[in-house]
């Protein structure tokens, strides 16, 4: 499911903003990279889940919701039903986000960070029986004073830390679809 939002966010979100070949080179979480959208004046972190009531956001480290100081940073949230032969199937969409990669010019760099994420295309069939739906999606942007932790807030010594915040708490930050695809157009100039 974590593979199918950041393609669905790649094509319906970042690519309309900044077009598919800047999205393409922008996709950085396969990577290992802190955020999974890393553009130059921007980044973007994308979570997801298939509860049916997303309270919650998981945060890996430290270090994903922090960048320098020039960066604007958000996070996007989405709710996916997932439901056998219902919505699109993570083969469809590797095959849509092909498609487009092709048509930009970039279709080796999608296949590598594919691979590299851990989806191999001879195992599509695997992935075939359950298709996906955005059923909500949020979005944020991350400012000094969201709650989060970074870096800075740490003492010596302690790293690697994961934690969660409820999404109840971050209503003031919200932002709309419009407002999130000015920031990234603005970001990847």
């Amino acid at each position: 499911q974590g593979l199918w939002g950041e393609l669905w966010t790649l094509r319906e979100v970042v690519a309309p903003a900044v077009g598919f070949g800047a999205a393409a080179r922008a996709w950085r979480g396969p990577l290992g990279a802190d955020q999974d959208i890393q553009l130059p004046g921007a980044a973007l972190e994308i979570k997801t889940s298939t509860a049916h009531a997303f309270e919650r956001v998981l945060i890996a480290s430290e270090r994903q919701l922090d960048v320098a100081s020039d960066i604007v940073l958000a996070l996007i949230a989405l709710s996916l039903d997932a439901r056998p032969s219902h919505g699109e199937t993570l083969p469809e969409m590797v095959q849509s986000i092909r498609a487009r990669a092709a048509a930009a010019g970039c279709q080796q760099l999608i296949d590598e960070r594919l691979l590299l994420f851990g989806y191999k295309l001879e195992d599509a069939d695997s992935y075939a029986d359950l298709g996906y739906m955005v059923r909500s999606r949020l979005q944020f942007r991350i400012q000094y004073d969201f709650p989060r932790i970074i870096p800075a807030d740490l003492r010596g010594g302690v790293g690697e830390v994961r934690y969660s915040f409820a999404i109840a708490a971050c209503a003031r930050f919200e932002m709309s679809g419009e407002e999130l695809g000015e920031l990234l157009r603005v970001g990847g100039l």
